[in-house]
């Protein structure tokens, strides 16, 4: 069974403290609602945050990327197996960074 939603109703910071919280194994695709948004995918390993892909972009970066979808929807899909992993640290830790990748994104964007 899947897990789906909208970022508007559920953000994604609650979807992986769920996530986490709840020891799940899989992948959560990010698809924002625009066509000119950038989406990705959060891997998990019994609940612990793992991976991170969004294009070409892997790890921290692809994090940042994925967090900054504040409208679209989202889909877990659970596995068997665990993702292959390509960050670090516990999910407090990976969180902060990722927001603030956001953070920086988001003010690159308003220059460009």
């Amino acid at each position: 069974m899947s897990l789906r939603g909208t970022l508007e109703h559920f953000p994604l910071e609650t979807v992986v403290q769920l996530l986490a919280s709840t020891s799940k194994t899989g992948q959560l695709e990010v698809r924002p609602e625009s066509a000119d948004g950038l989406g990705g995918a959060l891997g998990f390993a019994d609940g612990r945050l793992v991976s991170a892909s969004s294009g070409s972009d892997s790890g921290e970066d692809a994090l940042g990327v994925v967090f900054s979808a504040d409208r679209g929807e989202f889909e877990f899909i659970p596995w068997r197996e665990a993702p292959s992993e390509n960050l670090k640290g516990d999910l407090n830790s990976l969180l902060d960074r990722a927001l603030q990748e956001r953070d920086r994104m988001t003010a690159v964007r308003e220059v460009v």
